[in-house]
Formats: C-alpha cells, structure tokens, sequence
C-alpha cells in the first residue's frame, strides 16, 4: 500500500517503523526465557466417599468439671459479693474495707467492678448485710450473698 495515489493525495506508509527485518525477530525469540511451570502439589486421595468426608466427627472439647470441696462451700457462705460504686478510689479500696468493716478478714477484686469480701463467720456476714449504715454502703453500690 505503499505510493498509492488517492485523487491528488498519494498515500505513504512508514517503512521503518512498520516494516521489521527478520534477524531481530530471531534476536528477540533467543534472548526470551522460557517460563518454567511450577506444579502444585497435590495430595492423594484417599477412599473415603463425600458423605463419609462429611461425617468425620469433630474431636469433643475437654470438659473441666471442678468439685468444690466443703472448705470451698464454707468460704462461699461467709462471703459477699460487691459492686464497687463509681466515685471509690480503687487502690485504697482494699485497705479501707478491711480497716473500717469488723472482722472482715478477706479482699479480693472480681475483674474491673466486683468484689469479694470475706468474713469471720456467716453471722458477722449477715450483720453486715443488714446494716444499711455499714462501711460498706459507701464503697459500694450492691451487695449479695
């Protein structure tokens, strides 16, 4: 299509630019690696059917199951459980129950709002849980048994 006349127009095409020579061909084709395919790897099948694949059980989860013994049971019912009230200073807390509150002779924090206070014995306990003018009301804002 090269010097076709068109009318007056003669139409010229670029020899260089669209016309390669066949050695740089060959150039390009030796200079290319060939990509090497990396295979997965697979993995043998085994015998099972599709329904058998799906009926494989899940091992059980291990169930820890604590007996609590009678000196357990005896600490619980000589124990109140509190809801630390929002104004109390946490790390006085401790010493100020245990300064203020008769015969209380355990502390012990529960996570971030909750604790445990022991005592002498299930009578003081109850005392304490009667006493609405009790030490206790003021550090914290519920108490249980």
């Amino acid at each position: 299509m090269n010097l076709i006349w068109f009318d007056s127009f003669k139409i010229r095409a670029n020899l260089a630019r669209f016309q390669t020579p066949t050695d740089s061909r060959e150039k390009t084709a030796l200079t290319t690696k060939p990509e090497t395919k990396i295979s997965p790897k697979l993995a043998l099948r085994d015998n099972r059917t599709f329904v058998e694949a799906l009926l494989v059980q899940q091992p059980s989860k291990k169930t820890v199951v604590y007996e609590s013994t009678q000196d357990d049971k005896e600490w619980l019912s000589r124990s109140l459980v509190g809801f630390i009230a929002t104004e109390v200073d946490y790390a006085q807390l401790e010493h100020m129950v245990l300064k203020t509150v008769k015969k209380a002779i355990g502390f012990r924090f529960l996570g971030a709002s909750q604790a445990v206070i022991t005592f002498t014995d299930k009578e003081t306990m109850e005392k304490e849980l009667i006493n609405s003018s009790s030490a206790l009301a003021n550090y914290f804002s519920s108490i249980k048994p």
